[in-house]
């Protein structure tokens, strides 16, 4: 789960290069206009056999409407018209994704850090929300 702000150039790279695809769902306030404001994305890298969402975006004021299981399932629609499989889904969310027939598959990663340093000066701040 990525929390810190990647830079305008990521996105503007990832539109650019054909192996991505953005994925975008809008939600109207007036059904009479076909104008409606992005409340979700969704970034795609595909491949010849493969679908992998890598990056979502939520306009959290919408999460009311159930944008995330609806872009999950946008997504799956689009795998399939791609007609790719799997479709590789990521680490979080998983009670969503198994709606949609996910398979959950354990993982362990490890790291090795060659100077704790800076580590311990983060374990000695207090735990506050500034």
């Amino acid at each position: 789960m990525n929390t810190f702000v990647l830079p305008e150039s990521f996105f503007q790279n990832i539109i650019e290069d054909e192996d991505w695809e953005v994925i975008e769902l809008s939600y109207k306030e007036n059904k009479s206009t076909d104008e409606g404001i992005v409340v979700a994305v969704m970034f795609c890298y595909k491949t010849g056999s493969r679908y992998c969402p890598l990056y979502a975006g939520l306009n959290y004021n919408y999460l009311d409407c159930d944008i995330y299981p609806q872009l999950l399932w946008q997504t799956i629609l689009r795998a399939k018209n791609l007609a790719v499989s799997p479709i590789n889904l990521g680490f979080t969310a998983s009670q969503n994704k198994k709606k949609f027939g996910a398979i959950s598959y354990s993982n362990v990663g490890y790291i090795q850090m060659k100077d704790s340093y800076d580590m311990a000066l983060v374990n000695l701040m207090p735990n506050e929300v500034r």
